[in-house]
């Protein structure tokens, strides 16, 4: 039936999370399980793309998505995490490619420097774990399930809505958020969800400001000073943290287990495929030791490439993979 005031349809969550987008004026911060709207794409894009165009260096989107949405298990056996994955990435590839042309046209950029460009304004982060049982090293990823986006440290909407047509439209799935305004709020659960995801909450850290949003003294955590200083707005060099955080765990897990982890060469779902059955031994490794690869990793951070998945033309619904060829795209996206 018809919504309040005798609307159809409610689109004041889609309308909200654009609004924001357009406002941000240092930085947007989001954390959701899917990503496939192209109204969400495209007010991102239009956002960078006027910080490029101003010159601004600082300003940053950064997203943190599941590695492989959707469904358990890898891309390779499961047909409903690869429509996912086909439509996600096909989405985020739109916005890379529109980006770099834009930086190759207008800004006067030269190829080989576009990608490093784009990275400084918006990177695709996910969140993956790994640890030793029984004498094996094993990894499975941190889900992301979360739906939320802070802008500025001053900006929240948070609640059970997707970046996808199924939430954000108003005529399928019934969603609630709420929108807030609240500097330390705002600041303190940003900070609190990336100290987590680099690995910088300390064992004796008794009740500071990442941990207990504020509400207890800094002075016992050795590491206070993050939430004050190092991750100001994500600037430079704190931006760089998080990247070479991301960039230095997704090198240890790739070199453990393979294909599991998304890499810039891993174009097709096949090429990663091909890594995943290699198996990596002791004498492998540059150390010798499985616990001392595993003790590289801080945290559970890794980035998604640019251009992971973006020669993949397989991942269409077919007509073998039945669960998903009988259903409308309508149902995933």
């Amino acid at each position: 039936g018809p919504w309040s005031s005798s609307r159809k349809t409610d689109r004041s969550i889609m309308n909200t999370y654009l609004k924001l987008i357009a406002g941000a004026k240092k930085f947007i911060y989001i954390e959701n399980q899917f990503f496939n709207s192209q109204h969400i794409a495209d007010a991102l894009y239009k956002r960078v793309e006027t910080a490029i165009d101003m010159d601004d260096l600082d300003f940053r989107v950064v997203i943190v998505l599941p590695q492989w949405p959707a469904f358990e298990g890898l891309p390779f056996d499961n047909p409903q995490t690869k429509v996912v994955l086909y439509y996600q990435h096909k989405l985020i590839d739109g916005i890379i490619t529109r980006l770099r042309e834009h930086l190759l046209q207008a800004k006067n950029k030269v190829e080989e420097e576009v990608d490093m460009y784009v990275r400084n304004y918006i990177g695709f982060f996910s969140l993956r774990t790994a640890e030793i049982i029984n004498d094996e090293a094993k990894s499975e990823q941190v889900y992301v399930h979360a739906k939320l986006m802070i802008i500025d440290d001053e900006e929240c909407i948070i609640g059970s809505a997707n970046l996808n047509g199924r939430s954000l439209l108003g005529t399928r799935d019934s969603e609630v958020c709420i929108y807030f305004r609240s500097n330390d709020l705002c600041h303190n659960l940003r900070v609190s969800l990336q100290a987590e995801h680099i690995g910088a909450h300390d064992s004796n850290c008794n009740g500071c400001v990442i941990c207990s949003h504020g509400l207890h003294s800094t002075a016992t955590c050795p590491d206070h000073a993050f939430s004050r200083n190092v991750y100001e707005h994500l600037r430079t060099p704190n931006w760089d943290r998080w990247n070479t955080i991301a960039d230095r765990n997704i090198t240890t897990l790739r070199k453990l287990f393979g294909g599991m982890q998304p890499v810039e060469d891993y174009t097709t779902i096949e090429r990663a495929r091909y890594s995943l059955a290699r198996k990596v031994s002791p004498e492998d490794l540059e150390s010798g030791s499985l616990e001392e690869e595993l003790n590289k990793l801080e945290g559970n951070l890794v980035r998604t490439p640019l251009h992971f998945l973006r020669d993949e033309k397989g991942m269409k619904p077919r007509l073998r993979d039945f669960t998903t060829f009988i259903l409308p795209v309508d149902a995933f996206v």
